[in-house]
């Protein structure tokens, strides 16, 4: 029997997550994500669009988190809205950048420090020099 799970990202959007089978532990990487609001479905980008985030920053949370884009939204939402959240998301931004040099895919590292650079312009308290 699958466990299952209630929570609120945001006031008026209600959020079921199972876990899924096979005697996985609770976590974030074994939920399936079901999403209601007011009875009408709803879309990833919808979700996304509840955030504030870019389509690019939940990428590069759902990269350095390895969860699938709704699952990344709630995260990084839930992250964000926290005692220096902003700087643990941009942590994960540099994380992935470092990955990807690491790895020598220079081009998939310069669109993360893209993302890096339009988070930071839009979230100012996540430089680590500004931490409180």
């Amino acid at each position: 029997m699958a466990a299952a799970a209630l929570i609120s990202v945001r006031p008026g959007l209600l959020i079921w997550i199972m876990a899924s089978g096979g005697g996985l532990p609770l976590g974030w990487r074994s939920f399936n994500v079901h999403l209601w609001e007011e009875s009408a479905m709803i879309s990833v980008q919808d979700i996304i669009d509840m955030t504030d985030l870019t389509p690019d920053e939940i990428e590069a949370v759902a990269e350095h988190e390895h969860l699938c884009r709704v699952n990344a939204a709630a995260l990084a939402q839930y992250v964000l809205e926290h005692h220096n959240g902003a700087a643990k998301v941009q942590d994960m931004i540099c994380d992935d950048i470092r990955a990807a040099l690491h790895k020598g895919d220079l081009p998939h590292a310069r669109d993360l420090f893209a993302t890096l650079r339009h988070f930071m312009a839009e979230h100012p308290e996540a430089a680590h020099g500004i931490r409180q």
